[in-house]
């Protein structure tokens, strides 16, 4: 009888038992010798055969165990006083008062002027007969300067300074007139996209000219009894104007972004409505006495007073005359913001 000679098992045949007796079926080795005789020798080979009871089962990966990293205490506590006291300071942030939170407040003041009231420069009408006619008798003057007899300042223009919420312009004008040679108000107050209206009440004719460094330029003949015509204003800047037929004739039109403003009547007095609840500043600007600033604490449902006290400052003997003075403060105008 013919003897098969069983084939060698290979190493992956070996790595497969040894993977297989890892299981927790046992093997049952079978083990047969079968001799061959030859030339030289004989040898035996063995052949292994699994009991037929042991099942090859997959072996199912080991899942590692997540372990909690131990923090030690005192660290887990600074951790919490950390988070505590940023929660406190986020708290302390968001609380503090905003300007435009918590309701409106008012803003009322006077202006003063201390010291002996400046004299006014005289203004020489000639050139145009139809003026020098309306002041027949009288010496007409700049009115550069106007303090009532207990100091009561005219003409200087309070706004508050700051960033507020948009508000939208006034949809009535604001009016500037042309009445005895004159522009009436001196100073006015204007909104961003407000409509400048000039009208003209003189028996004369006015060349209106603004000198705009922003935008709100325009340069208009107004002719006698001839209609008002509107400006519409464009950007903030305090605007001068002039009248190119009567080179004494000056008005301010400041522009503002937010409606926070008021110009000082005969009195000295003004007021300021609706202003936001917060720590504001406050600005007062005269054409030739210049600026001053202030800080008042505004509450809700509440009236604020501020005082402003202009004076004159010290002179050298060789001092420029008040028509000296004024003009060359309105060579240096003080931006408003």
């Amino acid at each position: 009888m013919r003897t098969r000679w069983p084939k060698q098992a290979s190493a992956s045949t070996s790595r497969a038992t040894s993977a297989t007796s890892a299981t927790s079926c046992s093997m049952t080795i079978r083990t047969t010798t079968t001799t061959r005789s030859g030339g030289r020798g004989s040898r035996s080979l063995a052949r292994r055969r699994p009991s037929p009871r042991c099942r090859r089962r997959p072996l199912r990966p080991r899942l590692r165990r997540r372990t909690r990293k131990r923090v030690p205490m005192k660290k887990a506590l600074f951790s919490f006083a950390a988070a505590a006291a940023a929660m406190l300071v986020t708290f302390a942030v968001t609380s503090t008062p905003v300007a435009g939170q918590g309701g409106t407040g008012t803003i009322v003041g006077h202006v003063k002027y201390m010291g002996p009231t400046p004299v006014n420069p005289l203004i020489r009408m000639g050139a145009d007969p139809r003026c020098n006619k309306l002041y027949v008798g009288k010496r007409p003057t700049a009115p550069t300067f106007i303090v009532g007899g207990d100091g009561a300042f005219a003409n200087v223009l309070v706004n508050l300074d700051g960033s507020f919420p948009n508000a939208p312009a006034p949809t009535a004008p604001a009016v500037l007139n042309q009445k005895d040679c004159q522009y009436v108000p001196r100073v006015l107050g204007a909104r961003i996209g407000q409509t400048l209206q000039v009208t003209n009440e003189d028996p004369t004719d006015h060349n209106v000219h603004s000198l705009s460094k922003a935008g709100n330029d325009f340069n208009r003949t107004q002719l006698v009894n001839g209609k008002p015509f509107d400006v519409t204003l464009k950007a903030s800047e305090l605007l001068r104007i002039t009248c190119d037929n009567h080179s004494w004739m000056t008005a301010y039109v400041a522009i503002m972004d937010n409606p926070y403003y008021a110009v000082s009547g005969t009195d000295g007095s003004f007021t300021i409505a609706n202003v936001p609840v917060g720590k504001q500043s406050v600005k007062a600007w005269h054409e030739v006495m210049g600026m001053q600033t202030q800080m008042v604490d505004v509450q809700a449902g509440k009236t604020t007073t501020v005082e402003f006290t202009f004076a004159p400052t010290p002179k050298p003997a060789a001092s420029a005359p008040i028509r000296e003075l004024t003009v060359l403060s309105q060579g240096a105008l003080i931006a408003l913001r």
